[in-house]
């Protein structure tokens, strides 16, 4: 069924929007490995990760979502933080982003432990020929399951990426299977290369505007 939608940029979202979103990335990454993790293998705790997560898109990046006219309603979203080193590899950075040491706390010791470990992995991704601290980087792209497959995606990465071709420089991303690097590709992205984080591969693949 044909429908319309737009594509903002949230500086400021409501909680409303906030949990739409939340919803969004929740089902979109039931499975992800790092929001295992994060979530200390709890289901219940998912929702929390995720809120962090926009949290920190709000600090240091830009936070996109696509919004289907007829309902207002959110529909998909993706976060696009700024060049520089990861808020998560700083931990007095880090704790500063809102909900992060309360998410924390919720966790085990052991569950803490295992997320600052990954998720510091994650925040040094070496590939030969990436480098995150001077590029872009895309993370959870999500899209409402009854919206998927119709450029919903496309048309959000478009968004983020015009923030790197205004600065000449690359966008960074990682996809957790194969499917989704085969996304990638048939976005323009390039397969730089495979690293493993908690025993499951990330497949980094990145777009160079710096001669466009």
């Amino acid at each position: 069924m044909p429908f319309s939608y737009e594509i903002k940029s949230l500086a400021q979202p409501t909680d409303e929007e906030v949990g739409q979103i939340t919803d969004i990335l929740v089902d979109a990454f039931k499975d992800d490995p790092l929001v295992h993790t994060g979530s200390g293998g709890n289901k219940s705790l998912e929702p929390s990760f995720h809120r962090v997560g926009v949290a920190s898109a709000l600090l240091v990046g830009r936070l996109f979502v696509a919004i289907e006219q007829e309902t207002s309603k959110i529909i998909g979203t993706v976060f696009f933080s700024s060049p520089g080193p990861s808020i998560w590899a700083d931990k007095e950075r880090s704790s500063k982003i809102p909900g992060y040491l309360a998410h924390l706390d919720k966790l085990s010791e052991n569950a803490r432990l295992k997320f600052t470990e990954a998720i510091e992995k994650y925040a040094h991704i070496d590939v030969p020929g990436v480098d995150k601290t001077n590029a872009w980087s895309v993370n959870s792209l999500a899209v409402a399951s009854p919206y998927r497959r119709k450029g919903v995606a496309h048309a959000l990465l478009a968004a983020g990426e015009a923030l790197a071709e205004a600065d000449k420089g690359k966008v960074v991303l990682e996809a957790g299977d194969e499917e989704t690097l085969q996304m990638y590709k048939n976005f323009g992205y390039h397969h730089a290369g495979t690293t493993h984080i908690e025993g499951y591969p990330f497949y980094v693949a990145q777009k160079d505007f710096s001669s466009k």
